[in-house]
């Protein structure tokens, strides 16, 4: 077997896509591969410039710092979103190997790229996973530790305030109990959509597990303001609830913490609003409560 037809058969063989342009960077050759994940065809590829694929979804600059790669090392990998012939954008590995000849001049290019759409979506996934809860589709306990950080640092920098509210259901336990745990499920996804109808878009909500809710309130310029939005959760968890074929009602105890009084990092903030909460919820139904003063669906932080 001679080397050409070897050379042939290993590039249409390959799980890869294989694309080669010449020195004026035309395609002049494309392997099955290509055409499975591209959609084109040969004839349709040959003569066409790379851009044939292009997305529109990186800037100049992307494309720049990649010929400035090849030109210096010869060589460049990284990820490229795509668009394929049906117009579908799609995410791909690729690597490019210039070809030289004997006096050094740049005769082809050779770029071996694959579909990893497949990964990237479970990577998604994974991530989505470890940071979402999958009843509620709320972000868990993770992500809130996450996202406290973020508000505290930007807090830092405007000098405005941030509120985090500890939310506990009162009278949660007894509806489960009652009802079966397909009821009390039911439940909390009500109450967790009743709760994000409350919070700004900029403010964010999150499930810590059980009945046990946070909600973050960022770049709050009049730390009063914080009861307000306290005053509406309680009253929002509090309206009766139809679940199947059972009514049911519940309260909720809201702990407070602000940044900067109550703490200027996280875990001294978190600790401040559990401690509020548990004072609520000794206090009475339908409280919230920051440091040792709480209140009845009525006053101010």
């Amino acid at each position: 077997m001679t080397q050409l037809p070897l050379a042939d058969r290993i590039i249409d063989g390959s799980a890869e896509a294989i694309m080669v342009t010449d020195r004026d960077n035309r395609i002049v050759r494309v392997n099955p591969a290509f055409t499975a994940i591209t959609g084109y065809t040969v004839d349709e590829a040959i003569g066409q410039p790379p851009k044939l694929l292009s997305s529109g979804k990186h800037p100049l600059s992307f494309y720049h710092d990649m010929w400035f790669a090849l030109r210096e090392r010869g060589s460049w990998q990284g990820e490229i979103w795509n668009k394929r012939k049906s117009g579908e954008i799609y995410p791909e590995w690729v690597s490019i190997n210039l070809l030289y000849d004997e006096q050094g001049a740049v005769t082809h290019h050779v770029a071996f790229f694959s579909d990893i759409s497949l990964q990237k979506e479970g990577h998604a996934k994974i991530q989505r996973m470890a940071h979402y809860d999958s009843l509620t589709g709320l972000g868990n306990r993770l992500l809130m530790r996450d996202r406290l950080n973020q508000a505290i640092a930007t807090a830092r920098r405007s000098k405005h305030h941030v509120a985090v509210l500890f939310i506990d259901f009162d009278g949660f336990k007894q509806v489960n109990d009652r009802f079966g745990h397909k009821v009390g499920d039911r439940l909390l996804v009500m109450a967790a959509s009743r709760m994000a109808d409350v919070v700004r878009l900029d403010d964010m909500l999150f499930r810590q597990g059980g009945d046990e809710f946070v909600v973050i309130l960022s770049e709050i310029k009049h730390p009063d303001s914080v009861a307000l939005v306290a005053n509406r959760l309680i009253r929002e968890i509090s309206k009766p609830y139809k679940l199947l074929d059972h009514q049911a009602e519940i309260g909720a105890s809201i702990g407070i913490a602000m940044y900067p009084e109550d703490g200027l990092e996280i875990e001294p903030l978190l600790d401040a609003a559990d401690t509020a909460m548990y004072k609520a919820k000794k206090t009475g139904r339908g409280r919230f409560c920051r440091g040792d003063a709480s209140w009845k669906l009525a006053g101010a932080v």
